[in-house]
């Protein structure tokens, strides 16, 4: 109950409205958040469609998380929502952003729900849609895009 609460409290209004909208069975393929830690606060930084789109967006010198929805085919149904969880950590961040990124990111993942996985990404050259598709299901061994 104690981390319910405080999950609530490190949120902004604007962050659980778009969460709303990419996290639905109605979301498009390639709709994405993208999250920023502003002290012990979660912020909405930005929102779009497209993974090339998003991969712009990620800074090279920042942690920052991400909700993606991509449509995908699961147990041969096709166009089925999957919300992937992300965690960016760019190549030229401080080792203290990366700390406090690990520190808050249980909440993020909880804020960013429903997620149907959790990927590491830690550089762009293999940020790809058909990456991302394939390393988020559990049977795809590492869950680390660089």
């Amino acid at each position: 109950k104690k981390n319910k609460k405080k999950s609530q409290q490190m949120t902004d209004a604007n962050l659980q409205r778009a969460v709303e909208k990419v996290a639905n069975l109605q979301a498009r393929n390639g709709d994405w958040l993208l999250v920023g830690i502003n002290g012990s606060t979660l912020s909405l930084l930005q929102e779009g469609n497209g993974v090339n789109n998003l991969k712009d967006a990620l800074k090279d010198d920042q942690c920052n998380f991400v909700l993606l929805t991509l449509r995908l085919t699961q147990q041969e149904i096709p166009d089925q929502p999957r919300h992937i969880f992300m965690t960016w950590k760019g190549p030229k961040a401080k080792a203290m952003a990366k700390v406090k990124c690990n520190e808050v990111e249980h909440v993020a993942m909880k804020t960013l729900s429903p997620n149907h996985g959790h990927l590491e990404v830690i550089g762009k050259n293999n940020f790809t849609e058909s990456n991302i598709g394939f390393r988020w299901v559990p049977e795809a061994g590492s869950h680390v895009i660089d």
